[in-house]
Formats: C-alpha cells, structure tokens, sequence
C-alpha cells in the first residue's frame, strides 16, 4: 500500500497534471484565437486606405504605361496599313499594265507600260509610265521624268544604260513626256 506521504504526492502531481491540462485547453484556445485575429488583421491589412492609396497609384501608373505602349502600336499599325494600302494600290495597277515592249539581251530587265501614279500626284486616268522589272530580284521602278536625256528612275537599283535608252525613245515616242509632268 501507498504511504500517506506517497498518497499526497501522488494527489499533488494529478493535481498539477489537471492544472497543466487545463492551462494547455486554455492556451490552445489563445492559439486559435491569435490565428483567427492574424487572419483578420490580413483581411483589414488589405482594406487599409494607405495601402489602397498606393496600389491604385502603381495601378495607374502601369495603365498609363501600357496605354502608352498600345497608343505606339496602334500608330505602326496605321503606319503598316497605310503602307499596305499603297502597296496594294500599286500592284493592283501594275496588274493592269499592258504586256512589256522590251526584253534586254540578257534577258533580265523587262519594259512595260504602266498606269502607275505617285501619292502626291494628281490622278490622270490617261496618264502612262514606263515600268522597268528586274526579272532576278523582282525589283520593279517606273521613270519619274527625264533629265538631260537620261531617264530619272523613282529608286536607283542598277538599271543599264540600253535599257533607260529604250524607256526615253518610247516615252518620247508616245508624247507621255507632258502627261507624266516631266
């Protein structure tokens, strides 16, 4: 049998257990408590008006980079499409040109006529270029005018000397000198 003195001892500790269980009930408790105000405080965080203040700020701030940046691409695009317009403008009139009027020896550059315009001129319906094609590159320019009886090409891309001859005898040969502003 246990000892009184065992006996109290024994009492003693059960009691200190009971204790220890009831203060660890109670700190569990504070534990659940303290995540539950930490999650509260986060949500309030996040409702803070200071903290508002300063994402609606940098939120801005990227809106108006980003429209910046779209204001920019929308004018290439114009730009693109303005180009592209032209482009198409032009082919759809070399389309319409006649078969060519020369083949130079070599086989490479090809004269034909064409009813291309430039922008800045004033339409003319019965208005006649003459469009030289380079057969290798695809390259093709028409004659701006006629300088000192050398044909002006509208680019520069190595047409021969035969070749600019023959387009000045058939402009000068239509009488296109006057309707092509030369």
């Amino acid at each position: 049998m246990l000892s009184k003195e065992n006996l109290e001892r024994f009492e003693a500790l059960v009691a200190i257990d009971q204790k220890t269980a009831k203060i660890q009930s109670e700190l569990d408790k504070t534990r659940l408590e303290l995540r539950e105000t930490k999650s509260e405080l986060k949500k309030l965080k996040a409702l803070d008006p200071e903290r508002i203040k300063k994402n609606l700020a940098e939120n801005k701030k990227k809106l108006v980079t980003k429209n910046s940046e779209l204001k920019a691409r929308n004018s290439e695009l114009l730009e693109v499409r303005k180009q592209l317009r032209e482009c198409k403008a032009e082919l759809g009139l070399s389309q319409n040109e006649e078969d060519h009027f020369f083949v130079s020896c070599c086989q490479r550059w090809v004269l034909s006529f064409s009813g291309f315009q430039f922008p800045n001129e004033k339409p003319d319906p019965e208005s006649v270029r003459v469009r030289c094609l380079d057969r290798e590159t695809g390259a093709s320019v028409v004659v701006r005018h006629i300088r000192e009886e050398q044909a002006v090409w509208s680019i520069d891309i190595g047409i021969p000397e035969e070749v600019s001859q023959k387009a000045i005898e058939k402009i000068l040969e239509l009488g296109t000198l006057n309707r092509q502003g030369m």
